[in-house]
């Protein structure tokens, strides 16, 4: 028990504690919200062409000629907020689109998966618009979402815009796909100890002053505003804060 005691006492542990207890606040309140957000993960794997992952001998052609450098995109959306988003806000000038690169040209699209059929969710090309595919749905309920694969002629560059009423920041780019990202339990601990760190280092200045040197306190406050930003950097990459697909969207 006096062991225990003895942890509590030290300024570092109480500096931790009150890391996570500001952290788990955070992530509450954040839930706690009522809002609609669609967001979205897209990858691409290049197909021919000079960066290609197969075979050089591999050859596409389109409509009879042959196309130098294909890619093939996956784009997966889904409604991360807990609010329904119905496809009838989208703004008719500025439509929900997947955009490839200038100068692309989207050869195929499909919706490959759909957490529900009953969301209606669908692709089209756009008129005189050769790299915009635009998207469309009657409605998505909370974790409802689609996988959606287009195949194009261009590099990897693959961009979602479009105006939805009710979501002012429009489609909310969730980072890399699943598969890619880090532990998430590796980035909280990361946050958590520069966090802890940095302001102990700051806390130890404040309890030595004025009888530490100068020197010294200018290099603990230069040190803890390091970890600081560190655990400020952490906590941006910190994928419990990011958007996850619901694992019926996983691939």
């Amino acid at each position: 028990m006096q062991s225990i005691k003895e942890l509590l006492n030290q300024g570092w542990v109480s500096v931790v504690i009150g890391v996570v207890g500001i952290v788990l606040a955070f992530v509450l309140y954040r839930r706690s919200l009522v809002q609609q957000k669609l967001s979205y993960v897209r990858s691409s794997i290049q197909l021919t062409g000079l960066n290609s992952q197969f075979s050089p001998d591999l050859k596409i052609f389109f409509k009879g000629r042959e196309l130098e450098l294909v890619t093939k995109s996956i784009v997966t959306f889904w409604n991360s907020g807990n609010a329904t988003i119905e496809g009838g806000k989208i703004v008719a000038t500025s439509p929900l689109r997947i955009v490839t690169s200038e100068g692309s040209e989207i050869l195929d699209a499909a919706v490959s998966t759909a957490t529900r059929e009953a969301n209606r969710f669908t692709v089209k090309l756009r008129d005189n618009l050769p790299n915009e595919l635009e998207c469309s749905f009657d409605y998505l309920d909370p974790n409802d979402g689609v996988i959606v694969s287009v195949l194009h002629t261009g590099n990897w560059r693959v961009n979602v815009v479009g105006d939805i009423q009710g979501i002012p920041s429009g489609p909310s780019d969730a980072g890399e796909p699943l598969e890619s990202r880090l532990d998430p339990l590796f980035w909280l601990f990361i946050t958590v100890m520069m966090s802890g760190l940095g302001l102990n280092l700051l806390y130890q200045v404040l309890k030595n002053w004025p009888n530490e040197s100068i020197i010294g306190s200018l290099v603990g406050i230069l040190l803890g505003m390091m970890s600081l930003s560190s655990a400020g950097f952490a906590f941006y990459a910190n994928k419990p804060f990011r958007e996850k697909p619901p694992k019926a969207l996983w691939y």
